[in-house]
């Protein structure tokens, strides 16, 4: 986790990761739960051109990391602002550490929902631009 956290706010072995600010964090008493949410810009590998037509420069996204030390586990769920009156990108990953003290397992699981309203082409090429990154 400490390694995850290192990222924020900016990262520079993560260039396209431009910066972030944290919205809401939440400890809980005893330290075993901690919640942060995040508005994180993105820098999209995209040529120029296509960005002036979009009007965008940055990709803007709010994560929600949801950590418990007592089940071991990291929820972090993911949704896209920009656009998202015409694309809706919504990921929810969750981390889960084996119980065997002797195994150092970590088992990873992805859902990630996508709906689209419209037919602008900038879209469709965004999708495929998210999807090469980080499918």
């Amino acid at each position: 986790m400490l390694a995850y956290e290192r990222r924020f706010p900016t990262c520079p072995l993560i260039p396209m990761f431009v910066d972030s600010d944290t919205v809401s964090e939440f400890k809980s008493e005893d330290g075993a739960i901690h919640v942060i949410e995040r508005r994180c810009k993105l820098d999209i590998d995209a040529p120029r051109l296509l960005k002036k037509i979009a009007g965008v420069d940055y990709v803007y996204f709010v994560q929600k990391n949801s950590l418990n030390s007592r089940e071991r586990t990291l929820h972090i769920e993911a949704h896209n602002e920009t656009f998202s009156n015409r694309v809706i990108i919504h990921e929810h990953c969750c981390y889960t550490v084996s119980r065997d003290p002797s195994s150092l397992e970590l088992r990873g699981r992805v859902q990630t929902l996508l709906k689209q309203d419209g037919s602008w082409c900038f879209h469709q090429l965004l999708l495929l631009l998210w999807d090469e990154r980080h499918g």
